[in-house]
């Protein structure tokens, strides 16, 4: 009576686990998008941190500094325009700000229009590559970027500038 009690209890724990088991039809986890069709269109700069990459490097305790309101930077511009999916053109304006970008129009592109880390402006003479932040923040139209001042070819000065989409 044992023996059948322990095979009935085998037996039933098999085909609960059998019955258990099934296929699952998982969803992708992230689609792959171009990442040019979220970077089109009206930027207006909201923040923009001057960062001492010296000081970043050393370790020294002032390292970065918020300028926005220093100079009126909200009040500088961008706009691109999609042309193909790895650019396309641009124009920028730095309103009443000292500085925005080097170039006021030209032409953009992306390295990789799936997973850009480089967006490359050009004008009819030069050709500026500024690193991107977060591809996560184009999602909530947010889009970052940094200008490199360099001193005998090596990066000193940052500006990371935060653009939100119009």
């Amino acid at each position: 009576m044992k023996l059948k009690n322990i095979f009935l209890f085998t037996a039933s724990f098999i085909l609960l686990l059998a019955a258990a088991c099934k296929k699952e039809a998982y969803k992708p986890v992230n689609e792959i998008s171009n990442k040019t069709l979220e970077l089109e269109g009206d930027w207006k700069v909201t923040k923009v941190i001057l960062s001492d990459l010296d000081a970043i490097e050393s370790n020294f305790p002032y390292k970065e500094l918020d300028v926005t309101n220093t100079a009126p930077f909200t009040t500088s511009t961008l706009k691109l325009v999609k042309a193909s999916d790895t650019g396309g053109t641009f124009t920028s304006s730095a309103g009443t700000a000292p500085f925005f970008l080097p170039l006021s129009a030209g032409s953009w592109e992306l390295d990789d229009p799936n997973s850009p880390t480089t967006l490359t402006i050009k004008g009819a003479a030069s050709t500026f590559e500024l690193p991107l932040g977060s591809l996560v923040l184009l999602k909530t139209k947010e889009l970052q970027f940094k200008i490199l001042k360099k001193l005998d070819g090596v990066s000193v000065i940052a500006y990371t500038y935060f653009l939100t989409k119009s």
